[in-house]
């Protein structure tokens, strides 16, 4: 079954553009509702140089919604350097917008930048903890480099944001099998796994990975023996 199909991790998020562009205009309007809330003040010194560094932050939450947003269309339109320079620039500006976190961290994995491509997810999940692809995609380059630990650890870190999250549910179990684990929590996840996937083929895997870690897990008791008060 394992050389039939393919059981790699996809990448759980190839954008978040749309929201992405409604969360930066959102806090674009809130720096600039700041400013305006300061100008009736603006005779007193302190007041000025309050709403003039106001205005300046507005200034680089503009440029970097603007440069985000010519990453975003660099990105749909297969420019993957231009993009992945329009997203820096875009945090050099304003580092706090979870979702170009996140699309940079995507670039840099499809170029296999792994330790790179984990770092902008973990800023991403660090922006937004309610947002469990940020953390599976830290997974995913993990696994892709081979620090399965690592990966296991990112995966749970989602699970525990959504426990039904089918990217970070396959990831879990998949990282569990590679690293020959079988604990209780890893067969739920395998059970939450089979009530929540649609596809086939993992349905089959996890299956299979229902009664390995089963059979590891009675095994596991038998060679403890009876528990003896």
């Amino acid at each position: 079954m394992m050389s039939r199909i393919n059981t790699q991790p996809e990448c759980a998020s190839r954008n978040m553009f749309s929201v992405g562009h409604a969360a930066r205009r959102l806090a674009v309007a809130a720096v600039a509702i700041a400013v305006f809330a300061g100008l009736p003040g603006c005779a007193s010194s302190p007041k000025s140089q309050a709403v003039k560094q106001l205005n300046e932050n507005l200034d680089r939450e503009l440029i970097a919604s603007g440069l985000a947003e010519k990453a975003d269309r660099a990105r749909v339109s297969g420019n993957t350097e231009d993009a992945i320079g329009f997203y820096r620039e875009s945090l050099d500006y304003s580092s706090r917008y979870p979702d170009v976190w996140n699309n940079l961290g995507m670039l840099l994995l499809e170029q296999q930048q792994f330790g790179k491509a984990i770092n902008a997810f973990v800023q991403a999940g660090t922006l937004d903890p309610t947002d469990p692809r940020p953390p599976t995609n830290a997974g995913i380059a993990s696994s892709r480099a081979g620090w399965e630990e690592n990966a296991m650890r990112f995966y749970h870190e989602a699970l525990n944001i959504q426990e039904s999250y089918i990217p970070a549910l396959r990831g879990a179990i998949r990282s569990a099998d590679l690293l020959g684990t079988a604990q209780y929590e890893d067969l739920e996840r395998v059970k939450t796994a089979m009530l929540a996937e649609t596809n086939p083929q993992w349905r089959e895997y996890f299956k299979g990975q229902r009664f390995l870690i089963e059979s590891r897990l009675r095994s596991a008791r038998e060679h403890r023996g009876p528990n003896i008060d």
